[in-house]
């Protein structure tokens, strides 16, 4: 296999400066890495945040790669998919495959990293991971156990978290996989209520390897101890009691997953990640950014107040029980 790591972000400009920190953290805790190539998909990016990133991989003699995207937009439009939060940048991921044969651009395997992570420890591990001859590996998502039931999954299928993936592009390449996703998307559905994330898990049916929980450790996780987390999410395809605790213990790809409607970069977030961000943040380019308001749905401003005043795991309960009735992430 080829010796090369290749991470692939991806982003629009209001993404930017949370890309930057997570690339911040993680050429900071992988400097040992050899041969460690950074692709970044950027949509509308700044010539400020470009020279920041720029930069940033320079610091730590990394070669970056922006990938031209500005054909992906006119695509995924024609295909019908709706933008997420203003932007289509959530779908360059699944274009990947083509654009690079596009480019000329060959590589074995590719990293994909959420820009709303930070990166705490070596990632070569799970670059090298066994896929078991999968063209994907990807980690479960923690709270969607029940949404997976609305697209035709059973009980013992598992739900996959898309803000990482490992693509082995042999193997995609070899069976077409990204022929088979581009007919999807045109010929039986081409937006779903968890975007990319459901394209993935529904074309890649069966076809997923899955990955530590560490390489993807979501905040809830961060928010409750394993003992609280499984007194109330009970009968979910999921690591075990075991797993999660020697999982959680050593987190390697934190995931800031939106938590009450809260963000570790809006003001006074409460969110549980909110600590380690800030303190990745004052290390980086993007130290000075203004922290964002905070979202004012009503049923986000009473989550955070019961996060506060109730013990937690009967603020877990009402936390499932809301999310299992809105599905809302």
């Amino acid at each position: 296999m080829d010796s090369h790591i290749n991470v692939l972000y991806q982003c629009d400009n209001n993404y930017a400066p949370f890309m930057g920190v997570s690339l911040t953290s993680l050429l900071m805790n992988n400097v040992e890495l050899e041969n460690l190539h950074i692709f970044l998909l950027g949509k509308d990016l700044s010539i400020e945040n470009m020279q920041k990133i720029q930069r940033t991989c320079d610091e730590y003699g990394r070669k970056i790669i922006f990938l031209d995207c500005a054909g992906l937009d006119e695509r995924i439009e024609n295909y019908g998919m709706n933008k997420y939060r203003g932007s289509y940048a959530t779908f360059y991921k699944l274009f990947v495959s083509e654009l690079l044969k596009d480019m000329g651009i060959t590589v074995q395997r590719m990293l994909y990293i959420d820009s709303d992570t930070v990166i705490t420890g070596n990632i070569k591990e799970l670059y090298f991971a066994d896929l078991r001859q999968k063209p994907i590996g990807m980690v479960p998502d923690t709270l969607a156990y029940q949404y997976k039931e609305e697209l035709g999954f059973e009980g013992s299928d598992i739900y996959y978290n898309a803000g990482l993936v490992l693509y082995d592009f042999e193997q995609i390449y070899k069976n077409k996989w990204e022929h088979k996703m581009s007919e999807h998307i045109r010929d039986i559905k081409a937006d779903y209520h968890k975007h990319e994330q459901d394209l993935l898990n529904v074309v890649f049916r069966n076809n997923i390897c899955t990955l530590p929980l560490r390489y993807n450790l979501q905040s809830i996780h961060r928010a409750a101890t394993v003992e609280q987390f499984y007194s109330i999410y009970k009968k979910i395809t999921y690591y075990t009691k075991e797993e999660l605790k020697e999982e959680t213990e050593s987190g390697v790809i934190l995931h800031f997953l939106r938590f009450n409607g809260e963000f570790p970069w809006m003001k006074n977030s409460t969110h549980p990640y909110a600590e380690i961000y800030d303190m990745y943040k004052l290390k980086s380019l993007w130290k000075d950014e203004q922290k964002l308001e905070k979202d004012k749905n009503l049923l986000y401003v009473i989550e955070r107040i019961l996060y506060k005043i109730l013990p937690r795991t009967v603020f877990l309960f009402i936390f499932k029980f809301l999310h299992d009735m809105t599905h809302i992430v």
